[in-house]
């Protein structure tokens, strides 16, 4: 049974190996040459009884324009147990649960968050007055390092800071009045201002997204600077080629701070600017156990202003290596360990079961590929329609019909004028 799912983990597809991520050309399975029993620690990798060559990349396929999805599991996934997120990270012990990413923080906390876990369970409490606190330029890195702290049983990492503040909308701007618009972009305590005041650069800014976009451009510092884009010295990207302004905070999670200044010094009334131009925007985290034990994270108002739900999060236990399953039944059989053939029996359900699960997904895959092939093939058809109308079309029938449509409408006009005419006075002759 073991070499039957070796031969399958190592199956190809036109000569490439299919569960080796991006390695195709790599066998992903090989059995340890180092491996003993005695040694054999569920925490590292290398001593388990076979080792994986692949890589932690799945294949993702353009199912519609800018629609991407992951069409295959990668060996590590299926096999071993251990999701790509831990593989990119280079087997970093001990192995985590799924992660949960969270929405975008906001402050005030609307109250006490718990996280509980363990047998017998241990709660720690983040308290909304002095724990959830923004003290730091980035609180996205701080509720993180607080979920992360010792007896939590979680890791938590800070994400960036992003927003899509809408296009620039500015009315009543006179450049010959002075009228000016500024913006201020803040992170990580380092301010970049911008103004626009309707001239050309350098001297002056266009008062639309394109000037903007310029300005900030030509700030000191900036980089990757092109005609839609760049990122600005204090680490916060921005771009507007969607016709808006976009923003990226630094990947450490710094909040971003907006404010935007409109000075009117004529008579039109000048007035506008983004959506959300006076706010501050912060991080949001990724969250993932890091133990065996089931996780509790509760007080609805609290994980709410830190993007969260309260939800029980799965141990890392609940993943398993096959390989090592099925080595350690023979091991048993072998020795005739009746308590260890137990267990096995336990751990081949639960592979059985962590298996079901990433077949379950792919068949929702297959779906959404198949819905998005029909949608696709559907308009491939109206399309060849709408083009044989004209690549097919008999010149005299077309004329003909065009001769018919042309005759009927002035018709319609001839009958239209005469009814206009009308007047009541008509009936009183």
């Amino acid at each position: 049974l073991k070499h039957q799912l070796l031969d399958a983990a190592n199956a190809t597809v036109d000569g490439k190996y299919i569960f080796a991520g991006y390695k195709e050309n790599t066998i992903p399975f090989v059995q340890n040459p180092n491996y003993l029993p005695a040694n054999y620690n569920p925490k590292d990798v290398t001593t388990w009884p076979y080792l994986y060559k692949g890589d932690s990349n799945p294949t993702n396929l353009e199912i519609t324009p800018g629609e991407y999805l992951q069409t295959n599991i990668t060996g590590n996934e299926l096999f071993m147990g251990i999701t790509n997120e831990i593989a990119a990270n280079g087997y970093s012990n001990p192995y985590q649960g799924a992660p949960v990413i969270s929405g975008r923080m906001t402050l005030p906390a609307g109250g006490d968050i718990t996280i509980t876990t363990g047998t017998p369970p241990v709660t720690t409490t983040l308290t909304a007055a002095t724990d959830l606190t923004d003290t730091n330029n980035n609180y996205a890195a701080k509720v993180a390092a607080l979920f992360s702290q010792a007896g939590t049983g979680l890791v938590a990492t800070a994400r960036a800071a992003t927003a899509n503040l809408g296009p620039l909308s500015l009315t009543g701007f006179n450049a010959s009045e002075g009228d000016t618009y500024s913006l201020s972009i803040t992170s990580g305590g380092t301010p970049v201002n911008v103004t626009l005041n309707g001239g050309t650069p350098p001297a002056g800014y266009a008062y639309t997204l394109a000037g903007l976009s310029s300005a900030l451009g030509n700030t000191t510092g900036a980089t990757n600077v092109t005609a839609t884009g760049g990122t600005l010295a204090n680490g916060v990207s921005y771009d507007i080629s969607g016709g808006a302004l976009a923003l990226t905070g630094p990947a450490n999670g710094s909040e971003i701070e907006l404010a935007e200044t409109v000075t009117d010094k004529g008579a039109i009334g000048a007035s506008g600017g983004i959506t959300g131009g006076n706010q501050t925007v912060y991080g949001s985290m990724s969250v993932a156990t890091n133990s065996a034990s089931d996780v509790t994270i509760a007080g609805a108002p609290g994980l709410a202003s830190v993007g969260l739900t309260g939800q029980t999060l799965a141990g890392a236990s609940g993943k398993i290596d096959i390989f090592t399953v099925l080595t350690q039944a023979e091991e048993n059989l072998r020795t005739n360990n009746t308590a260890g053939m137990q267990s096995d029996l336990t751990n081949l359900e639960t592979a059985a079961n962590q298996e079901r699960i990433l077949r379950s997904r792919l068949g929702n895959r297959a779906t959404h590929v198949d819905a998005a092939t029909q949608q696709q093939q559907s308009a491939k058809i109206d399309l060849q329609q709408i083009l044989s109308r004209y690549q097919d079309a008999d010149a005299i029938s077309t004329f003909n019909d065009i001769a018919k449509q042309q005759t009927a409408l002035q018709a319609a006009l001839q009958i239209t004028a005469k009814v206009s005419n009308i007047s009541i006075l008509d009936y009183l002759k």
